[in-house]
């Protein structure tokens, strides 16, 4: 998924993708289909030379921007679906080790679990400090999840193995209570 957001956000801006294709002894398809998997160091050297093809920001802010246009990029495959149809973002925020289980596997284990009314806390088995642009772009995907559903995005601070993510306002579900039943895409409301 990452590599499938990482071609189609260049793409996007305009870049032109032989140079990275150079990179990696993998076929464009592989790549490009969001249920292939990567390894995390393979990962982390792909996004490093993407990254080195675009001059125009800071690293850390263009990597920020992929996770964060998500929506935009509808490059998760049938992530992007799922997400669209759930009812309250609170409900993908506070289970954030099925978003992670979409981008890492196995499933990383999530210890020291904190939830509270717009924040949630947790440590993962995969650290920042390893793996500093992998954690980067997860944790813009993270902030992005209220994003699927019309409302503002979440903050998430990513440091060494520990996550703290948090959001701004209530989440309330777009349908009423008595509606919980129906699926409605955001983009249908707007």
């Amino acid at each position: 998924k990452i590599s499938n957001a990482l071609l189609t956000y260049l793409e996007n801006q305009g870049e032109d993708l032989s140079p990275i294709l150079e990179v990696t002894s993998l076929p464009e398809e592989f790549l490009r289909d969001p249920s292939y998997w990567m390894q995390a160091t393979e990962m982390e050297s792909l996004l490093a030379h993407g990254l080195s093809l675009v001059q125009k920001d800071s690293n850390q802010n263009i990597i920020q921007k992929m996770g964060h246009s998500g929506p935009e990029l509808r490059a998760w495959g049938v992530l992007d679906s799922v997400l669209r149809m759930m009812p309250r973002p609170h409900d993908i925020l506070n289970q954030p080790e099925r978003f992670l289980a979409y981008f890492v596997s196995p499933t990383p284990p999530t210890d020291h679990l904190r939830r509270g009314e717009s924040s949630i806390e947790f440590d993962v088995a995969v650290s920042a400090d390893q793996y500093p642009l992998v954690s980067c772009y997860l944790a813009a995907g993270l902030e992005s999840l209220p994003l699927y559903a019309g409302q503002s995005a979440a903050t998430c601070d990513w440091k060494g193995i520990h996550v703290n993510l948090s959001w701004q306002q209530e989440q309330k579900s777009l349908f009423g209570e008595t509606e919980t039943g129906r699926q409605i895409s955001p983009d249908l409301i707007r």
